[in-house]
């Protein structure tokens, strides 16, 4: 397994902050608890959530173009199914 792959596959599972919260909120609202909404708007957890859910996509746009921009390598083995 190469380098790269390895990286993949021992990576962290991750959910972007912003979609985290608003799974939490959504949930909320389907259970009707207003209340954990507005303390989520107070205690400024949004404004947080969505900061950090911009610069998480804006980092993933980033390495995107960075592969785009790679050189192609050929393949050393063939995948399965091929």
């Amino acid at each position: 397994m190469n380098d790269v792959l390895k990286a993949l596959v021992n990576a962290p599972e991750h959910i972007n902050p912003a979609i985290a919260l608003a799974v939490e909120l959504q949930r909320a609202e389907t259970a009707g608890d207003k209340a954990a909404i507005d303390q989520a708007i107070r205690s400024g957890a949004v404004e947080k959530a969505v900061i950090a859910g911009e610069r998480e996509g804006n980092a993933v746009v980033g390495a995107l173009a960075a592969c785009g921009r790679a050189a192609p390598i050929a393949s050393q083995t063939v995948p399965v199914g091929f």
